[in-house]
């Protein structure tokens, strides 16, 4: 592996929500996708993690565009072939809403996914050594920076 910066794998993803006041509920799906150079479970392309989110938007601090917000959620890791594991996040962002229907929101997140120990046969595509090898077991912290469109009809 790399500096960190070197680590960086993109991702998509989509989801649905509802907004009553400074308060937003987001049922979301986002595809991060992996390099096999990168990760110890390289029998696997992607994981997908889908999450239940709840965002806090506070004061605008004096412009009318920006609005700053408090961001956490909790959900599911998966990652095929492996078993599901649970996955909290959170962090901040802002959401930037000059237009009556149209907002763009920026948010930097940590996900904490705890993956159970698995051990996992070797495949075709993979060489570990042996006719197994361990995955999980530990926390897996994942860093995101996330870029939206946001539309509200």
């Amino acid at each position: 592996m790399g500096p960190p910066w070197t680590d960086l794998t993109p991702g998509y993803g989509g989801g649905i929500g509802v907004r009553r006041g400074s308060i937003t509920v987001t049922a979301e799906v986002l595809r991060h996708v992996l390099f096999r150079r990168l990760v110890a479970d390289s029998a696997t392309q992607y994981h997908d993690f889908v999450t239940l989110q709840l965002d806090k938007e506070f004061a605008n601090m004096g412009t009318s565009e920006i609005g700053y917000m408090l961001h956490v959620g909790g959900g599911l890791e998966l990652r095929r072939p492996y078993k599901a594991a649970p996955v909290l996040l959170g962090g901040f962002g802002a959401r930037y809403s000059s237009w009556a229907k149209l907002a763009f929101v920026g948010v930097l997140e940590v996900q904490v996914a705890f993956p159970r120990l698995e051990n996992v046969p070797c495949g075709t595509r993979v060489y570990c050594g042996g006719p197994t090898f361990p995955v999980g077991g530990s926390a897996q912290v994942t860093a995101t920076a996330l870029v939206m469109a946001e539309w509200r009809p």
